[in-house]
């Protein structure tokens, strides 16, 4: 059977360049053994490629923008899930009511990251007060719930609410990946930290960080301190 690690990126494969450097060494034999590494991560394809030149991190595939793009160790894209024009259209008519000074808000697609430049959107990402982002969130959960999955990302210095496809899920990433890969019996095991891993998670009864977020605190029992620590135990 071939074991497929989905892990997020930040605050889980990478947390410090020392704890990155065990990774790396622990996800070669990994992958030695027959074995595949997959990073699922809410980054673009450009942010990603320049973590994995620097670090010289070992992939098989790509999943990013929370699942709406995919790429293979090439970097060649396998997948792109941009937003119908229907519901493109409802969204933009939504949003327009909530823009202004309070709120910074980036539209996020593949012509922004991608070589080939196609004019394809994924998703919103809004900067703000946390406070004002809490209450936001709420709104567009209501307004866009059908469409969109809305998840607020608080980090030290500052706050993020991500809208992101709802059919662009880390969960529904997999399941595609899976798709392009030859027939066999694979096991997946996942770990995250934060919201937007939760239902990857779930799907795949894997682990959260030692350091995640309440939801994942309170409801995902099996947990590890590193990346490394999950493949020596669990995993070889």
């Amino acid at each position: 059977m071939v074991k497929i690690l989905v892990a997020d990126y930040d605050n889980t494969f990478y947390t410090d360049e020392n704890q990155l450097n065990k990774n790396i060494e622990c996800i070669r034999e990994f992958q030695k053994n027959g074995n595949l590494f997959v990073i699922s991560t809410s980054r673009s394809w450009k942010s990603m490629k320049k973590e994995i030149d620097t670090y010289d991190i070992p992939f098989d595939y790509l999943c990013c923008n929370t699942g709406g793009s995919i790429f293979d160790h090439d970097g060649d894209l396998l997948y792109m899930g941009n937003v119908d024009d229907n519901i493109l259209n409802r969204t933009e008519n939504i949003l327009s009511k909530y823009y202004d000074e309070d709120y910074s808000v980036t539209r996020y697609g593949i012509y922004k990251e991608y070589d080939e430049k196609i004019d394809k959107l994924l998703g919103y990402k809004i900067k703000g007060d946390k406070t004002k982002l809490e209450k936001l969130k709420e709104v567009l959960e209501n307004d866009l719930n059908d469409d969109f999955q809305v998840v607020l990302k608080n980090e030290k210095d500052y706050s993020k609410l991500f809208l992101n496809y709802k059919l662009n899920t880390k969960e529904n990433g997999i399941e595609r990946l899976v798709g392009f890969l030859p027939k066999n019996d694979y096991k997946i095991i996942t770990v995250g930290d934060d919201d937007v891993d939760f239902n990857m998670i779930k799907k795949y009864d894997g682990y959260r960080m030692e350091n995640s977020s309440e939801l994942l605190n309170e409801n995902i029992d099996k947990k590890v301190s590193s990346v490394f620590e999950l493949v020596e135990l669990n995993l070889c």
